[in-house]
């Protein structure tokens, strides 16, 4: 946590077998599931090892007494391989290829003056295997969201000082055609085959609680911008995750503009459950001085007129749940906002 040690996380391996159909089909068989223990170079460390390399070649010296542990790719391959029993160092016989070859005649000559014995040599042809790994990383806090809605980055703004205080990369290299990739179904798979592939993966792990919520909140803000009435449950989700993070009061600092900006977008939302959580995010922020303005320049206080303006005769008393409870929500987050 200092900085200057190495990090240790779990890592979770999933391990996907198949066998080929006689139609030479791939047909994938049931999952096994492994966690591991990992160790990563702090930052710190990486710049250490990177200026001593340079001292190193200048005075040709070793660093074998600085060696510290860190798993590379090769080495996690080489792990995970042998937990699973498809260790990819070890050759071994194919069952049933050994071949044996014809009969050979050798003359021994044991002496160079007399024509020497005879003997038969029989020669064996066999095949040797070992296994090769794929490795495939799932996108991480995607989940339900729709892969052409996904952008390669996304930037959270604080709203205090209004500058970037995060970026979620989501930009990986997805091979639809890929022979061995398994069934991915919503997931977005990548195949790591590189040191400097494998170096990103795990750069930011292990994840800090505050990194775990920035996450969260992209995740969050990908559902709850989604538009059109086939998204309507995922936007239900993702405004209900705000909400959520929202009433967090400890880590109010770390709910972003873009976040705070869809809140307001659906506050009037077809769906009333998803107007429910909207009004509801929204009366959670109002108390605070630098989401309550920004909240008005994006036109929240006429938002919630609206919400209130449909109001009739008897309706707290017959409206379902979800439409009583964002036309309190609204009421809760106009009414602090007629402070200003």
């Amino acid at each position: 946590d200092d900085g200057l040690a190495h990090k240790t996380f779990a890592a979770d391996f999933t391990h996907h077998p198949w066998r080929s159909t006689e139609e030479g089909v791939i047909e994938w068989l049931e999952d096994e599931a492994v966690t591991l223990p990992l160790v990563r170079r702090s930052e710190a460390e990486s710049r250490f090892f990177a200026a001593a390399r340079k001292v190193a070649q200048m005075t040709f010296t070793s660093l074998a007494h600085l060696n510290i542990p860190a798993h590379s790719l090769k080495d996690v391959r080489g792990q995970v391989g042998r937990y699973f029993g498809i260790p990819e160092d070890e050759w071994r016989l194919e069952a049933g290829s050994s071949v044996n070859g014809g009969w050979s005649r050798w003359q021994l000559d044991t002496d160079p003056k007399s024509a020497g014995g005879e003997y038969r040599e029989r020669t064996v042809t066999s095949t040797m295997e070992t296994f090769i790994l794929h490795f495939w990383c799932e996108l991480p806090f995607v989940k339900d969201v729709p892969k052409k809605k996904i952008p390669k980055m996304m930037t959270l703004t604080g709203m205090h000082r209004n500058r970037v205080t995060a970026e979620i990369d989501y930009d990986i290299k997805e091979d639809e055609e890929a022979k061995f990739k398994p069934p991915s179904g919503s997931r977005r798979l990548a195949e790591i085959t590189s040191e400097k592939e494998w170096s990103r993966l795990i750069r930011d792990q292990p994840l800090t609680s505050s990194r775990k919520r920035q996450y969260a909140t992209a995740h969050a803000i990908l559902l709850a911008s989604l538009e059109g009435e086939e998204y309507n449950e995922e936007r239900e989700r993702g405004t209900r995750m705000l909400w959520e993070l929202a009433a967090q009061r400890d880590h109010i600092d770390d709910f972003p503009k873009e976040a705070l900006e869809v809140v307001v977008a659906n506050a009037r939302d077809i769906n009333m459950r998803t107007r429910w959580y909207a009004c509801a995010a929204a009366w959670c922020l109002s108390p605070f001085t630098n989401f309550r303005l920004h909240m008005a320049e994006c036109g929240v206080v006429e938002k919630l007129l609206d919400n209130l303006r449909e109001v009739t005769v008897g309706f707290l008393e017959e409206a379902p749940e979800a439409p009583d409870r964002a036309w309190r929500a609204a009421l809760g987050a106009l009414s602090v906002c007629a402070v200003d």
